[in-house]
């Protein structure tokens, strides 16, 4: 019966799509006859952005970031000679480009460059005061911290998100932060509270009737129904979900749906449909180039084959699965250690600065060492002086007298040895006069910061920044714990640590 229903309604989806693509080629052309005649101002520049954005919907990447790219670059160029409110138009346009290609860098899997992009849309609209900008800039990071797995950081954005759209009354921020507030509730285990945000986000986006929205909460309300074993509801709201997507021409919702109709239809061992769907989500995939469908339908595939017997297939798949996955993964780290590298170039003259002031704060303690310790030395001098002194003056009897307080002086002046120098130094003063210098031939000191670090504060919020740098040096204090490595101090965004000495 199912495999009937899914088989008539694919027909009608098909015999539909043909009207519907129809309609958003139209909108793309319209805005590109438009483009062929536009001035270099700014209308051409939310042109621009407007085809980016209807491009990067449709699944074309390529084209929809040379649009928004191109959008940028016509920014740059007019902000130099404009003034007021002109300049915050521009301005407006340069965050939407940044908000644009980082969706695009978002679908392609580079989710580094994505968060880059938010963050510097993010500072553009603080400086003009764009609050509805600023709540899409918190959904964007908030997004790319969920992809990264870093579901905290990703809600606390999502939720910043949700509050701003509350509080000026924008109902598509409202259900679209909610839909995303839903899909990080369900990655923590949370799917009571998941479903409530993802239906509260489906009424909101059918009062303004947004279709996209609309289906992405189908979508969403399937996945979780799949999880929970309600598979009548599930493929419901997945069918739902498609139809929709089919409608407006949007290839990733479309290979979106796809994928959870096949996990659904696999854990009902509907086989040969979970097959097609999953089959029809990797060509989709493939001609969009998301990596990330890639993977999790490799991971599908792998779960069918097993449940279907076919061990070598399920392996296949498996691997295929771990390959995509890992290149995601190593492609962040690639990045990372490229930005350490330039970082350590571009800052070289700034980090041997702060090394130089480091070497004149440590000689400045030898010399106040040295002279507390002088004055130590002539104390003692002087308490032996006055002993000697008051040996010859005073009678027999009070010799035991002076004795005793002879030696509470130097029991005082021990003390402030202790006080000053390492208690084997004060030891070694004490005994021979001297102290001998010591060389230790394995010791390393380790003095790192970040690249372009006060270029990077003027982009992005004192909140974020501080949390960015305590999750690095967090992460950094963990690493020399677990090697016994000594931790000397933080300056700002450097980090001073040594190894080797006692």
């Amino acid at each position: 019966m199912i495999n009937f229903v899914s088989k008539l309604f694919l027909i009608s989806l098909f015999i539909q799509y043909s009207f519907e693509t129809s309609a958003q080629n139209k909108t793309i052309d319209s805005l590109q006859t438009i483009l062929i005649t536009a001035k270099e101002d700014a209308n051409k520049v939310n042109t621009l952005n407007a085809l980016s954005e209807q491009l990067w919907l449709k699944g074309d990447y390529n084209i929809a970031k040379k649009y928004a790219e191109d959008a940028f670059s016509l920014t740059e160029k007019n902000l130099t000679t404009s003034g007021g409110n002109e300049k915050s138009t521009y301005l407006n346009g340069k965050a939407n480009a940044y908000n644009n290609i980082a969706i695009i860098n978002r679908f392609l899997g580079n989710y580094p460059e994505a968060l880059n992009n938010h963050f510097a849309a993010l500072k553009i609209r603080e400086e003009i005061g764009d609050k509805k900008g600023i709540a899409r800039s918190y959904l964007g990071i908030g997004s790319i911290y969920n992809f990264m797995g870093n579901y905290p950081e990703a809600l606390k954005n999502q939720l910043a998100s949700h509050k701003i759209y509350e509080e000026i009354g924008d109902k598509w921020g409202i259900a679209n932060s909610s839909n995303h507030i839903g899909i990080i509730y369900y990655e923590l285990g949370n799917p009571s509270e998941a479903l409530k945000n993802h239906f509260a986000s489906l009424k909101t986006w059918q009062e303004i009737d947004y279709k996209s929205g609309v289906a992405d909460a189908h979508n969403q309300i399937g996945l979780i129904y799949s999880e929970q074993g309600n598979y009548k509801e599930a493929i419901k709201n997945n069918f739902d979900a498609l139809k929709i997507y089919k409608e407006i021409g949007e290839k990733d919702g479309i290979d979106e749906a796809y994928i959870y109709l096949g996990l659904v239809n696999t854990k009902l061992h509907n086989l040969s449909i979970a097959k097609k769907y999953f089959d029809d989500a990797l060509a989709l995939s493939k001609e969009i180039g998301s990596k990330e469908h890639i993977k999790d339908i490799y991971s599908g595939l792998a779960a069918l084959d097993s449940t279907a017997g076919n061990c070598k297939n399920a392996f296949r798949n498996y691997k295929l699965y771990i390959i995509y996955r890992d290149s995601l993964v190593n492609q962040l780290s690639a990045e990372k250690i490229t930005q350490i590298q330039l970082q350590y170039e571009t800052d070289k003259k700034e980090v041997r600065t702060k090394a130089e002031q480091d070497k004149k704060d440590i000689q400045q303690r030898l010399v106040r060492n040295s002279i507390i310790a002088g004055l130590a030395g002539t104390l003692i001098f002087l308490i032996v002086v006055y002993r000697q002194r008051n040996k010859v003056k005073k009678e027999k009897d009070n010799a035991e007298k002076e004795k005793q307080r002879s030696d509470n002086l130097l029991k005082k002046s021990d003390e402030l040895l202790l006080n000053i120098l390492p208690s084997e130094v004060a030891e070694e003063l004490k005994t021979t006069g001297v102290a001998k210098a010591k060389a230790f031939t394995l010791v390393t000191v380790m003095f790192t910061d970040f690249k372009d670090f006060t270029n990077v504060s003027e982009k992005v919020s004192a909140e974020l920044l501080v949390a960015e740098i305590h999750y690095c040096f967090s992460a950094f204090d963990y690493i020399i714990q677990k090697h016994n490595i000594e931790k000397i101090k933080t300056v700002g965004d450097a980090y001073l640590c040594a190894s080797g000495l006692p």
